[in-house]
Parts: structure tokens; sequence; C-alpha cells
């Protein structure tokens, strides 16, 4: 998924931040949904509002070097610590950060299900909490080659989308993600066994 460089960069991007802000850790790196070829650097969110404010003012100088200097947009979004739980670190673990309970991950595979039987071509990537709202999730999917078929998905998973949030109250997207981002599938293991 990270070129060498963009690697180094990140290492050097969350050396920095550790030493300014010891109580952040690094919880996962994802391709950008909204942007190709950008970075997404998940961290945890410092207790303190003060001090994520910090954190962010900091960060957007930081990644504003890299993208000038190199060429590598990176967005820092800190979101809170899960459960109060010790950070992970590794790509592979992105579904187990999350703490979905029983009915959101029988709605979460219903709606994968859903979208496997209209877009067989579509696989399932993994699962972030949202950086912009609490108790949302956003499913990352691979993007049909076909810009249409993508239209259709993203039309198709907005509709199943917004039923399971009007009957059960559970917010989650879909993100469809170009396979020229590089991207593998990477198929977590489900509660359910699916």
């Amino acid at each position: 998924m990270l070129n060498f460089k963009q690697q180094e960069l990140q290492e050097r991007l969350l050396n920095d931040i550790r030493a300014r802000f010891p109580e952040v850790e690094h919880l996962y790196t994802t391709p950008s949904p909204e942007t190709p070829g950008e970075l997404w650097i998940h961290v945890t969110a410092p207790a303190d509002e003060d001090r994520e404010i910090a954190l962010l003012e900091y960060c957007g100088e930081k990644v504003m070097d890299i993208h000038l200097d190199y060429g590598y947009p990176m967005l820092v979004l800190p979101i809170a610590k899960p459960n109060g739980t010790k950070a992970q670190s590794e790509a592979s673990t992105f579904d187990n950060s999350l703490s979905l309970n029983l009915k959101q991950q029988e709605l979460k595979d219903k709606l994968l299900e859903d979208i496997r039987t209209q877009f067989p071509e579509v696989e399932y990537l993994y699962t972030t909490p949202s950086p912009e709202s609490a108790g949302e999730i956003w499913i990352h999917v691979t993007a049909p080659e076909d810009e249409d078929r993508e239209l259709e998905l993203i039309h198709f998973s907005g509709d199943k989308a917004m039923d399971i949030l009007l009957d059960y109250g559970y917010p989650m997207l879909v993100f469809p993600i170009s396979k020229a981002n590089g991207t593998k599938a990477q198929h977590a293991p489900s509660p359910l066994g699916q």
C-alpha cells in the first residue's frame, strides 16, 4: 500500500508526533476514500481538547511540508482510543480496533452481502470508525473498474445505509476505493463466521 518513501515519511511524521505528544499512538493508515493517492494516518486523540487542537495544528503544518517537499498528500486524523485499549498499529487489524455490537456486525454483514449480490466484482477491504462522526463506521470496499458501476454502487449502498440508519439508528457509510491505489482486499474474519 505504501511505497518506501511514503513509509519513511510516515515514520518520520509519527516520530515527530510522539516526541511532542507522547500520549498519541498510531492506530492504522488507510488510503483516503475521498482523494486518490492521499493517506489518512489515524492516531489516538489526546484526552485534553486543547492538546487535540495543538496536535491538529502541528500535524497540519507537518503534512503540508511533506506535501510541498515530496508531493505526498497525507492527513492525520485523531480518533478516540477504542474502549481505552492499547492502540493497534498493524494495518491488518482495522476491524479489531472497532467495538461493534452484535446488531451492528449483523447489519454490516448483511449490507456487504447485499453489495456482493448486486456487485460481485466488489471486495470488502476493511472497516474503520469515522474520524468525523462518533458512532459512525466506514466500510471500505474495492471500487468497480467501470465508473458507471461505481456510481451505481454508491447510490445502492447509500440507500441501504440510509435504511439501516432509519430502521436501527446505526450510521454506516460505504467507501469504494480504487484498486489503482494498490490496495489489496483484506477479508477480516467476522464474529458471525462469514
